[in-house]
């Protein structure tokens, strides 16, 4: 939806026995540089569900110097649902949303079937991005149901 003037750039039509969004989550990040007296500078991100500022108050006192960045978004969000018939527990879904503004959203099972846990979807999911090491990766906290003495996982659909 385009504000102030409410209209419709477009999205997905509805399903009567398709996924059923109950909450989204689009991360927001700001780039942090981190310079320690002769060492190159690095980049790294840091997301907003880990707090704004470096949490290492000796850090100055170190040497280290943080330079933080404005506030962005991903182009791409996180939405939990549940399939219409389903067992009732929250899947895990991915938006991409890099042509919104051209009213193209793209949702996709990108991590499979993935039960979350019964969390907000922020604390389920949790980010990070080091450039020079790796790209943007997610750990996803999951629910599963397994048998105490054997270890084996439970089918949701078995009682």
């Amino acid at each position: 939806m385009s504000l102030p003037s409410c209209q419709d750039l477009g999205g997905e039509e509805g399903h009567a026995a398709g996924f059923c969004p109950v909450e989204l989550y689009v991360p927001r990040y700001r780039k942090v540089l981190m310079s320690h007296q002769d060492q190159p500078e690095t980049e790294s991100w840091r997301f907003e569900s880990e707090g704004e500022e470096n949490n290492d108050p000796k850090a100055s006192s170190r040497g280290y110097n943080f330079t933080y960045g404005p506030w962005l978004s991903l182009d791409i969000g996180f939405v939990a649902g549940c399939l219409w018939g389903d067992d009732s527990t929250w899947k895990l879904q991915v938006f991409d949303l890099s042509r919104a503004a051209e009213g193209i959203l793209v949702r996709s099972e990108r991590f499979g079937h993935l039960q979350l846990g019964t969390m907000p979807l922020a604390s389920a999911v949790r980010l990070d991005h080091y450039p020079g090491f790796y790209e943007l990766r997610a750990t996803i906290i999951r629910q599963e149901r397994r048998d105490v003495r054997t270890g084996e996982l439970i089918d949701p659909y078995d009682e």
